[in-house]
């Protein structure tokens, strides 16, 4: 573990890590039962179990597995994702319509504001 996870993370790698060796362990029996103390209060007692649910039984379930494999293709794999969106532009550009409909949204702004957005703008200019 690194020494910049936060609280939270360094908590639920070390709980996945307990589960996996208890897992291994026990492989007859899939139950986990979970005890509850007065060490909190309810509300964060809630959120403890919200966040064993949410981030540590996927993990154990091996539920994320897909998700990483595919963000993996996609970071491996970029090109072809700018690409589809360079001939997405190429084809509203090529349409007079389409190009007045781009033009109209950029002068009223655009909804979509996204790190991962293309830069209409530029698109546009480029394929001018």
């Amino acid at each position: 573990m690194s020494g910049k996870e936060s609280g939270l993370t360094r908590t639920v790698r070390l709980t996945e890590a307990k589960f996996a060796q208890v897992s291994r362990r026990e492989s007859a029996s899939r139950v986990v039962l979970g005890f509850v103390h007065d060490w909190a209060n309810r509300e964060n007692t809630l959120r403890s179990w919200d966040l064993v649910g949410r981030y540590v039984i996927p993990e154990i379930n091996g539920l994320l597995d897909g998700y990483r494999d595919s963000q993996a293709f996609v970071i491996e794999n970029r090109e072809w994702f700018d690409r589809a969106g360079q001939a997405v532009m190429s084809k509203i550009m090529s349409h007079e319509g389409a190009a007045a409909a781009l033009k109209a949204g950029m002068e009223a702004g655009v909804a979509m504001r996204s790190p991962n957005a293309p830069d209409l703008n530029k698109a546009a200019k480029d394929l001018k």
